[in-house]
């Protein structure tokens, strides 16, 4: 069932990319950043999808990475660029938080500290390679997503999309698995192949969402 989750998933973060479009630039920065955290904090839970082992937040980077080019679609370079670092200082603000709450010491009552030690108690190592690859690779996409909007006048929105999110997103995957899992696990390209490959799927589903239905929605703004 997890191949048809998956797909459910990226459609439904398309079609959420599309309903934050409709309500407006602050709700899509807001999607932008929430999906953002979200990436970071089911990137822990492993799962099998067509006989790999993957993890189940690959689609969130790509969510926030079609956010991103919405942005700049609909709104130009410069609210792109500032949509980034609002969403960069967020997840610094969410990393930071959740290292601050597992120094708290926990009550004799308390059930839940080895939970959130699981879940939060990232390496310092993972933490500043979540932060470096998601800040190249989102400058990335902006950058590539403005050249062939320019490049292509603005037209062929299937074909910019594609082009800046593989390519940003191949990046993104290259620097988190070289800084973060390089010498860790013990076939890392294995894992970058991966992951990668389920990042296209994605790509491929919730870009094919956005572009048709992108086309029936006004921006009153």
């Amino acid at each position: 069932m997890n191949e048809i989750i998956f797909l459910f998933h990226s459609i439904v973060i398309g079609l959420f990319a599309i309903a934050a479009l409709k309500l407006g630039k602050t709700v899509l920065v807001s999607l932008l950043c929430l999906q953002v955290i979200l990436s970071n904090l089911f990137v822990s839970k492993q799962i099998i999808i067509w006989g790999l082992n993957a993890t189940s937040s690959d689609v969130f980077s790509i969510g926030a990475g079609l956010c991103l080019n919405l942005i700049q679609e609909y709104y130009g370079k410069v609210i792109a660029k500032r949509a980034i670092w609002i969403s960069f200082f967020c997840l610094s603000f969410y990393l930071l938080m959740t290292q601050i709450h597992l120094v708290y010491s926990p009550s004799e009552f308390d059930t839940t500290q080895n939970i959130y030690t699981t879940l939060f108690g990232l390496m310092p190592r993972l933490v500043v390679s979540s932060l470096v690859s998601y800040l190249i690779s989102q400058n990335l996409d902006a950058y590539l997503y403005g050249y062939f909007r320019d490049k292509f006048s603005g037209k062929y929105f299937f074909i910019r999309n594609y082009g800046a999110l593989l390519i940003s997103q191949m990046v993104d995957t290259a620097c988190f698995t070289i800084l973060g899992l390089y010498g860790v696990l013990h076939n890392p390209f294995e894992i970058f192949i991966v992951s990668y490959c389920i990042k296209v799927v994605s790509i491929l589903v919730c870009g094919a969402v956005v572009g048709f239905c992108k086309k029936w929605i006004k921006i009153n703004e």
